[in-house]
């Protein structure tokens, strides 16, 4: 399960402080206007452009939406927004990107739509098997290739340029998550059961990792691996960095409602936050705890070289991995390390 929050692009920014923003005591700073009922968002690795989807009801439609908004940081200016049909106002849309924003996939029900960076819906792909709902989306960090997940445990991938459907295969279990690996190579399915590892070129089984009883889980590229995070009965949260379906490290951290899991690609970091904020953890490559918030943050964002950005009311704090505890100076961005 993929549950992000604006705090995750906001790491991003910290990689370009020269930016001409505002500035204060902390450093410089943006404020980017979104619309409103945002579900998830991302700024490109290269600070130009930030995506976000939101979910509105359209009153002179009579419908609910799914909205796609594409924004200039720099300027606050709408690049474009497109308007697609969802299922509720309750379905979130499932939203994908590359990292320099120039692919996006947003899906939520039996299809997923296809934009360039300049707004240019490019292709409506139909997810195949019995038509549960879609779930989750990874796209390649090309943006030459799609994997689509389904609830009841479909995964569908497909090549994009042009687009095809290359390949479906079930799972046993019901689908939490899936991501796939830095490389593009191999895709990792977390249902409630096990880790399911799987070829992207043709979907066959590599590997299948038993869990115990996971009620929710979320899982993320990790260098040559996968980072994952899940919730079992015990309602306690564990992390792990599974590798060719063996754990490198995996150690149990706390209780949670639903895990949020940050990593960077090269699989050096690992950060993991609550979505009711009782708790955030930042790991090394080896599984060893940098820091655990004193406090608990609504939600955490990873950035480059280990430092994150954390949310606890209306403060923003960043720190760097080898700070002991937050900081905690009130009003405005602190940065720490």
């Amino acid at each position: 399960m993929r549950l992000a929050l604006p705090i995750l692009a906001a790491a991003a920014l910290m990689a370009y402080a020269a930016w001409p923003y505002h500035t204060s005591a902390a450093g410089p700073y943006a404020v980017v206007p979104l619309p409103p009922g945002v579900t998830d968002m991302v700024l490109s690795e290269n600070g130009s452009s930030v995506a976000a989807t939101s979910v509105i009801f359209n009153q002179q439609r009579g419908i609910p939406e799914q909205v796609v908004t594409v924004v200039d940081p720099r300027s606050g200016r709408v690049r474009w927004r497109a308007n697609l049909p969802a299922a509720s106002c309750c379905a979130f849309p499932v939203f994908a990107a590359t990292p320099d924003v120039r692919w996006i996939a947003v899906g939520g029900a039996t299809r997923v739509e296809l934009f360039r960076g300049d707004g240019a819906r490019t292709a409506s792909l139909e997810l195949a098997g019995s038509g549960s709902l879609n779930n989750a989306l990874r796209l390649s960090r090309d943006g030459g290739r799609l994997v689509a997940g389904q609830a009841e445990g479909e995964v569908t991938t497909f090549a994009l340029h042009p687009p095809r459907r290359l390949w479906h295969v079930r799972v046993e279990r019901a689908l939490l998550d899936l991501a796939l690996r830095t490389d593009g190579e191999e895709v990792a399915v977390v249902t409630s059961d096990a880790v399911v590892g799987l070829s992207s070129r043709e979907g066959k089984v590599r590997y299948r990792v038993p869990l115990d009883r996971v009620v929710v889980a979320a899982a993320a590229e990790a260098g040559r691996g996968f980072a994952v995070a899940w919730k079992g009965a015990e309602e306690t949260l564990t992390v792990g960095v599974l590798e060719g379906g063996r754990w490198r490290w995996r150690r149990t951290l706390g209780r949670v409602t639903v895990p949020l899991l940050q990593t960077d690609p090269s699989g050096r970091w690992t950060a993991v936050s609550d979505f009711l904020g009782q708790g955030a953890w930042l790991l090394d490559r080896d599984g060893q705890l940098a820091w655990r918030a004193s406090r608990a943050p609504a939600a955490v964002g990873l950035g480059p070289n280990g430092r994150v950005a954390a949310v606890r009311g209306d403060l923003l704090e960043v720190r760097g991995p080898k700070a002991r505890r937050l900081c905690d100076f009130p009003g405005g961005p602190t940065w720490c390390g």
